[in-house]
């Protein structure tokens, strides 16, 4: 994850293109994947959102349907405690509401930790009126 994300070796994406297909090919017909966002200064400093890269990787279509405000210290520098006292850091983008209103939506993340991230986004999107709200993290 770290030669991924951090060091920004895009290429190792296409490693998971075909279990990502496998796993959300069945689904597609009837869900609506929306990847977690990253804040404007980590999109300037790594170059791309690292769940964006993977959702194209395997050629899955997905709504960019939330926006990353959040400001200060990234998550990774930050320990359980302090993960959970995160204020909500996501807003909903609304072009994307009319596709996400009785929609069955799919939360996709790269890694699970506390589950605040993925909390705060089915919060910021319950105001569209999804039909229901899943989750799917790459690594726990």
């Amino acid at each position: 994850m770290e030669k991924y994300k951090i060091m920004g070796d895009c290429e190792l994406s296409l490693l998971f293109a075909d279990e990502l297909k496998g796993y959300f090919r069945p689904v597609l017909e009837h869900s609506v994947l929306v990847p977690i966002p990253i804040t404007e200064q980590s999109q300037a400093a790594r170059g791309f959102n690292q769940v964006e890269l993977l959702l194209e990787s395997a050629g899955l279509p997905y709504v960019k349907a939330l926006n990353n405000v959040g400001e200060g210290e990234k998550q990774a520098r930050k320990n359980r405690r302090e993960r959970l006292r995160m204020t909500q850091p996501f807003t909903l983008e609304y072009p994307a509401v009319s596709r996400l209103e009785g929609a069955s939506v799919i939360l996709v993340d790269d890694l699970y930790t506390t589950g605040r991230t993925l909390f705060h986004a089915a919060d910021a999107l319950k105001s569209a009126l999804p039909g229901r709200i899943q989750t799917f993290s790459l690594f726990r």
